[in-house]
């Protein structure tokens, strides 16, 4: 990655986080198990999906997470009419391994994106350990969080 200090600081600090888990564990000591949720803010062709598979990189290095492989969600693959909720719910499961990134961009918009986005984060609190990474314009990423 060339240039973007700031995502490789964050990156290196993710990755601390998780090597000194992996130390904590190997002396036999308590990790909390929480969730790892970051949002990567930018606009389209800023190297948001680039930088998630360098994060999954890093973290299955670290023995962080079981996989390298990054599940792509977008609109058409989380929403599902009157299936959303398990629709998203499957493709929160296909990604139980390694990483899901998540365009919010075109989900915020969309009919039933909201159902999509709130059974995502009712999965992210009932299974503790996963990785999810919410990419996304500044706009819309505050938006989201605002709500």
């Amino acid at each position: 990655m060339i240039g973007q200090d700031g995502v490789k600081e964050q990156l290196h600090s993710i990755l601390a986080e998780a090597l000194a888990d992996r130390e904590l564990a190997r002396r036999g000591r308590p990790i909390a198990k929480t969730s790892r949720k970051y949002a990567f803010i930018g606009g389209p062709g800023t190297g948001k999906s680039h930088a998630v598979q360098v994060l999954a990189d890093a973290l299955h290095a670290a023995g962080a997470i079981d996989s390298a492989r990054v599940v792509l969600a977008h609109r058409s693959s989380v929403t599902d009419g009157h299936q959303t909720g398990a629709t998203t719910a499957a493709v929160f499961e296909s990604a139980r391994r390694g990483v899901l990134a998540i365009d919010i961009d075109d989900l915020t918009h969309a009919p039933f994106g909201f159902e999509a986005l709130n059974t995502l984060g009712d999965l992210i609190e009932a299974r503790p350990g996963r990785v999810v990474v919410l990419c996304g314009t500044v706009d819309v990423v505050r938006r989201l969080l605002a709500t």
